[in-house]
Formats: structure tokens, sequence, C-alpha cells
């Protein structure tokens, strides 16, 4: 029986490559799916410190400073200090406390300018502070067949993965 030829070695680390079918940027109904909600209740006791202007949230939020959140007052009244709708950026304090500074610059500065929260007159248990994610670009997968094509989350990108065989 004649040998059948051995399959060529692979040269180098797998190369893979993140493309966009469009250069522009992706539209706001196909960024609605990409945002994450930190819903707190801010009726609640020790939930909003004014005194330090903290928010407290019940669990790990796994935001950063600097992060970029929309405030959603959960049609109630907004905390003293927030507008419902606003941009607003992230100071960590810890894993389940943040500040909020007006702008980027202020929030990562080496003592951070934080907006003044107040408790009076708000209302409603369900307002929320939104962190949008857009993609990339970059995607992060292991290889596992020499061809492979990978669905991202957006239909805007495609993303391919391939493995070179040495010559």
């Amino acid at each position: 029986m004649p040998r059948r030829p051995a399959a060529p070695a692979i040269a180098s680390a797998p190369s893979f490559s993140c493309r966009r079918r469009t250069a522009s940027p992706l539209a706001a109904a196909e960024r609605a799916d990409l945002t994450f909600a930190y819903i707190f209740n801010p009726t609640a006791s020790g939930v909003v410190n004014s005194v330090t202007g903290a928010i407290q949230f019940p669990a790990v939020h796994g935001l950063s400073t600097g992060d970029a959140v929309i405030y959603d007052n959960g049609h109630g009244a907004s905390v003293g200090g927030l507008v419902n709708g606003t941009t607003y950026y992230v100071v960590k304090v810890s894993d389940t406390t943040v500040k909020l500074a007006a702008a980027y610059a202020q929030a990562v500065m080496t003592s951070p300018t934080v907006i003044t929260l107040s408790t009076a007159g708000i209302t409603g248990d369900q307002h929320s502070l939104r962190l949008g994610v857009v993609p990339s670009g970059v995607c992060k997968l292991p290889l596992t067949r020499p061809q492979q094509s990978v669905a991202m989350s957006s239909s805007s990108a495609t993303c391919t993965a391939s493995r070179r065989a040495r010559k």
C-alpha cells in the first residue's frame, strides 16, 4: 500500500485576525444588546451615602475607575446630584462601592472630584448605572480547528481564525 503523505507541520502559533465589515460605528440598535445595568435601591438604608457621595451595591459590581455609565432613575425621583439619562464616570472605591464624577478627567485624577449626592426626595427602587459595551474588533478564543469562523454578537463584524502550514 502506498504511504499517505505526512500532514504539514504548523510553522508557528495560529494567526488570528478580526475585521469589521463596515467602517462605520455600530448603530444604536446594535449597541442596545451590549449594555449591562447595575441596579440599586437608593431608598434602602446605606445604599446612597450623602456624606461620602458613594453608592453601595449589594454584590461585586465589576466596574473600574474611568468607566462611563449612564444613570437611570427607574421612573422614580432621581438621586440628588444626578440627572436621569446623563453619562457619569466611575470612581471605584471598592468591589461593591463606587462614586461618580461628571467628567473622565475628574474620575481618574489622583484625588478625584466626585459628585455630591443627596437622598432627599428619592423615590423608586430600580435605579441603575448602565455600562455600554462596544465590540473593539479584538476577539479572543481558543483555536481548535485549522479553519474556524466565529460569529460575534454584532452583525457588523466577523472574526476568522486560521493556522498556517510550514513550507
